[in-house]
């Protein structure tokens, strides 16, 4: 257990990382509330002074955000009036820069902290070649991408040459607190090393106390981060992580809690995809428009088309 001046001396550390860094976070009134009982962890019980800072980061705004979509895609969806969100683990493959930047967060915490700390020495490298525990949680968390502004540039690079189509959601979640296994909110972009300040505290609490120290708020966090080369998507997310739920692959696969894979054509179970029902017990939604492609098929326009007339009659369609 830390004494009164040690917690104190590990106070201080935070606070003067914290004015170097020129990050407001008031960390003064939670000294008594600093647990080591879980070594090498650091820990905040009974609140933390960095939950809001990263909420803060990534708050948003649910109403009109958009997905784009392949035609197949959104009829089934349309169909089955449901999401499907794409496994993290899946996701590296179009991103393995977003990939990298998780796996920093979640990976074994060590390797977030150099063994002499130099804030010029941006030079790590993500070894995607070994395995690691949490390979196997990643698979288990689910992202659903929106954008906040459907620019001719998302038009060009989502868009399939103008084969796709564009829906504009309304979305409810649950949980106002955000603090569930759902979880909603705007991508952070980092325009350079914005988050630097916590892998220098980790370094001199390390060294001074041997110590990890893990802000409450930060891995979740991460799961809506990306570097700012990306900043013009204006991306949106929703994320589900089915570890919070215990659920075994054989629950999934039978469909349980409005959640289940997706079922391919052939009858196959596709485990890179979980579809969630719409007024489930995470997320309701409403579909506002639909913005069918120049070059969407005929055939899949109609059908896009029949079903919106059918069963969204409030949606509107709008035909590039």
């Amino acid at each position: 257990m830390l004494n009164d001046t040690e917690k104190t001396d590990i106070i201080n550390i935070i606070k003067n990382v914290l004015t170097k860094h020129g990050i407001d976070i008031d960390v003064d009134k939670y000294k008594d509330s600093l647990d080591d009982n879980i070594r090498p962890m650091l820990l905040f019980n009974n609140g933390c002074p960095f939950s809001k800072y990263f909420r803060e980061k990534i708050a948003a705004k649910l109403n009109s955000v958009y997905a784009f979509k392949y035609p197949n895609h959104a009829i089934e969806m349309l169909e089955n009036n449901d999401l499907r969100l794409t496994s993290l683990k899946k996701n590296e493959e179009n991103d393995p820069l977003e990939y990298q930047e998780f796996w920093y967060r979640l990976g074994n915490l060590s390797r977030m902290i150099p063994d002499n700390y130099d804030i010029t020495a941006n030079n790590w490298v993500c070894n995607r070649d070994k395995k690691l525990p949490i390979d196997k949680d990643r698979k288990q968390i689910y992202i659903y991408c929106l954008t906040r502004n459907p620019s001719y540039r998302h038009w060009k690079e989502y868009g399939n040459d103008g084969k796709n189509v564009c829906i504009e959601y309304n979305f409810k979640p649950k949980n106002k607190n955000n603090d569930g296994a759902f979880k909603c909110g705007n991508v952070h972009y980092d325009s350079g090393y914005d988050f630097d300040f916590l892998r220098e505290i980790n370094y001199y609490i390390r060294t001074e106390y041997g110590l990890f120290f893990n802000p409450t708020g930060w891995t979740n966090f991460a799961l809506f981060y990306k570097r700012n080369k990306y900043r013009w998507e204006e991306e949106t997310r929703i994320s589900l992580n089915l570890i919070n739920f215990g659920l075994t692959e054989d629950d999934m696969e039978k469909g349980i809690m409005n959640l289940n894979y997706k079922v391919n054509e052939d009858g196959s179970i596709n485990k890179d995809i979980v579809c969630i029902k719409n007024n489930s017990d995470y997320v309701n939604w409403e579909i506002k428009s639909i913005t069918i492609g120049t070059n969407c098929p005929k055939e899949d326009r109609e059908k896009i088309k029949d079903i919106i007339n059918s069963n969204y009659i409030h949606t509107e369609i709008i035909e590039r």
